[in-house]
């Protein structure tokens, strides 16, 4: 797990993938709704991921690695959260 400011007002959160990383038939609809490469998996969760980065301004991706290794990495970017002046958060 990687995180840093890419640009100004850019934070991105980069997991790497251990395993043998995503079949490229499967890449193109790899954050489609119940899109799956296995048999135990419902498909949501990186539909999840991308409709909650998107409705922040951001994004998910997903970058595969060169064909020697590393398998390839899930990549999030947001927009960096301005700090409120004085660094506290008034609760209400």
């Amino acid at each position: 797990l990687v995180s840093r400011m890419t640009e100004p007002g850019t934070v991105e959160i980069r997991v790497r993938d251990s395993g043998d990383g995503v079949a490229a038939a499967l890449r193109p609809r790899l954050f489609a709704r119940f899109a799956t490469g296995s048999a135990g998996g419902t498909g949501l969760g990186l539909f999840i991921v991308r409709e909650l980065a998107r409705a922040q301004g951001g994004d998910a991706t997903y970058e595969p690695g060169p064909p020697e290794g590393p398998s390839g990495e899930f990549v999030v970017r947001l927009p960096a959260a301005s700090a409120p002046v004085g660094g506290a958060v008034d609760g209400g």
